[in-house]
């Protein structure tokens, strides 16, 4: 797998908050796995390096929350294209209510593999492997999620 984007998940974040205003903790956590995922889907590669694990309200990103967004962040960071495909991530997914984004997450097979694993006593993470596996077989159109082709149309380049 190639690197990441070298984008800091707190400027990444801060990015979401610059353009969404005042979110709640629970929807930043979830636009901010979706920038994982698009990322491979369009890179091939992680956006950021941050753990990603199940919870049960969704994907959960380590070390973040709105005030270290906010505190620590700084979306200048990130180079205009991270910024960009950001952008395009939100303007599909941001005017979404937090029960959507929620149950369009929990339906992806990254998130199902990873709060199996948890279940199971694993620990719930979310990894690159699953990621690229799932992005794969979408491209393909093997992958069926609540998320469907239509989508795809829309967030592709």
């Amino acid at each position: 797998m190639k690197g990441g984007w070298a984008s800091d998940v707190r400027d990444v974040a801060a990015h979401i908050m610059l353009r969404t205003g005042d979110l709640s903790e629970e929807k930043l956590h979830i636009l901010l796995y979706f920038c994982q995922v698009w990322s491979f889907q369009w890179e091939q590669r992680r956006f950021f390096n941050a753990k990603i694990a199940a919870s049960s309200e969704g994907p959960r990103i380590e070390g973040i929350d709105r005030d270290v967004a906010k505190r620590r962040g700084r979306s200048a960071k990130l180079s205009a294209r991270a910024r960009a495909a950001i952008d395009q991530i939100l303007n599909f997914y941001g005017n979404k209510h937090l029960d959507r984004l929620t149950a369009l997450a929990l339906a992806e097979q990254p998130f199902r593999a990873a709060w199996l694993s948890k279940t199971a006593g694993g620990d719930g993470a979310i990894d690159d492997e699953s990621i690229a596996a799932f992005v794969t077989a979408r491209s393909d159109g093997r992958a069926r999620t609540a998320r469907d082709q239509s989508s795809n149309a829309i967030l592709s380049d």
